[in-house]
């Protein structure tokens, strides 16, 4: 009976490790992304507070940033003795498709849009390796090792800005192709402004491009013209973002009068929209440019049909934003079967039908639950800008702690199902040895009643 129990425990035990495995999402790896598919931009390291990283997504779909993270170790060579200590960071949210995602560890000036991480990094200031990974450390989406003084061995590492205020930084050019292999540069912003950077090529890297003095280009980073001095003006502002369409308008309200899409100014000053096009259908077939007007600030601004021209089919449609270089800098998702009177609106962060049209302020949800792209709500919900203001504007902040234990991380060194099915058999293996003298006593009973049935049979 002892021994029953004790198989039963561990039958039971096998069970309850798998419950959690699955509870957990440890057999659910993510879908391993290929390497250059995140890459590292920016990095800068300090002796103090005021590090940080920034990472660009470089595909042309958003990525879940759960299923990454910053693996940190403290020396440049990862097979030397030096190397002594190493810490995973994990990561969270959503990047929009070539956008930028920051983790820092302090306050930063923002000079273009981008999602913000604040975390404790505490990079070493004098040699030190960083890597994107995914899935734990086989995966290395991109990586960047430096050192405070020229190393030559290993090739690639690079050196650190003398200035304690300059970083490195990818040596990028606006219309060509990102890669893990283009070379580092340093930069230090200029005392005037610190958004405009000053360019050094760093000793370790050797561009074969020419070099863009500016700060990396992000799909939602206001692009000045030089010669417009009104674009001009809205240079380290937040771009306006869609919030509202209004397709099928009911009577006595009509398609040819009544259809509008809105725009949010989420900045404390006024945006100017000259340059900027308003594209709209499945395939963007239909257009409208602003040569004038602007946003008021912290606003939202319907533009009727009768404004711009665009009609937004009942069937299906979306509408986008570009800027005055033809960058994308926001887009709705699709939308199908416009309900009559509803609009297509943004609400706390998701697109859905409400019956509550709300032109030049906050959206609001209806009473009733509404279809939400990617998720349902049956609550009224107000509008709340996830834009935040410092000296510059980022997109809303998550705060993790991190963690030297990969084993904490969401997706970092997965348990792979080979491993539960060992721990079964070794579960079913211990049962059999534990019940082998009763396995062999009940095989030998069994063999003893069939040779006796056999004799009975035959004196019959």
């Amino acid at each position: 009976m002892e021994r029953f129990q004790r198989v039963m425990l561990c039958i039971t035990a096998t069970f309850l490790l798998s419950l959690s495995l699955l509870r957990f999402g440890w057999f659910n790896q993510a879908s391993a992304i290929p390497s250059g598919t995140i890459l590292i931009g920016q990095i800068k390291i300090t002796s103090s507070n005021g590090q940080f990283v920034s990472l660009y997504n470089n595909t042309s779909a958003d990525i879940d940033m759960s299923t990454v993270q910053l693996a940190y170790y403290n020396y440049y060579d990862l097979t030397s003795s030096k190397l002594t200590s190493s810490r995973f960071i994990p990561l969270s949210g959503k990047l929009p498709s070539h956008s930028y995602y920051m983790v820092s560890d302090g306050a930063l000036l923002i000079c273009y849009k981008m999602i913000v991480n604040a975390q404790s990094l505490g990079f070493s200031s004098t040699a030190g390796t960083l890597q994107i990974t995914q899935n734990g450390p086989s995966n290395v989406l991109d990586s960047v090792a430096w050192s405070k003084t020229a190393v030559t061995t290993p090739t690639g590492v690079q050196t650190l800005p003398s200035s304690t205020s300059g970083f490195l930084q990818r040596a990028w050019v606006e219309g060509v192709s990102k890669t893990a292999n283009d070379p580092w540069i340093s930069v230090t912003p200029a005392s005037s402004d610190s958004c405009d950077l000053q360019t050094q090529i760093a000793a370790s890297s050797t561009p074969s491009a020419p070099i863009a003095n500016t700060t990396p280009q992000s799909v939602k980073t206001v692009a000045a013209d030089s010669t417009n001095t009104t674009t001009n003006s809205n240079i380290g502002l937040v771009a306006p973002e869609l919030t509202e369409l209004f397709p099928n308008p009911a009577a006595p309200q009509s398609d040819d009068n009544d259809e509008f899409i809105e725009l949010y100014n989420p900045n404390p000053q006024a945006f100017s929209l000259a340059g900027y096009r308003l594209e709209a259908g499945t395939t963007y077939s239909r257009g409208y440019n602003f040569t004038t007007g602007e946003l008021e600030p912290k606003s939202y601004k319907a533009f009727l049909i009768t404004d711009t021209d665009l009609q937004l089919s009942n069937t299906e449609g979306q509408v986008r934003l570009l800027a005055p270089d033809g960058t994308t800098i926001s887009e709705t998702p699709g939308y199908e079967s416009a309900p009559e009177g509803q609009s297509w609106s943004l609400i706390a962060d998701n697109w859905q039908w409400t019956e509550t049209v709300t032109p030049n302020a906050a959206n609001l949800a209806s009473a009733d639950t509404v279809t939400v792209a990617g998720t349902s709500s049956s609550k009224p919900k107000t509008t709340v800008s996830t834009k935040k203001t410092t000296t510059g504007k980022v997109d809303a902040a998550s705060t993790n702690t991190p963690s030297s234990d990969p084993s904490q991380l969401n997706d970092a060194a997965p348990l792979h199902p080979l491993i539960l099915a060992g721990v079964g058999a070794a579960a079913v293996a211990y049962a059999v040895y534990e019940y082998r003298k009763d396995m062999a006593n009940g095989l030998f009973r069994l063999r003893r009643y069939l040779r006796n049935r056999r004799a009975v049979r035959a004196r019959v």
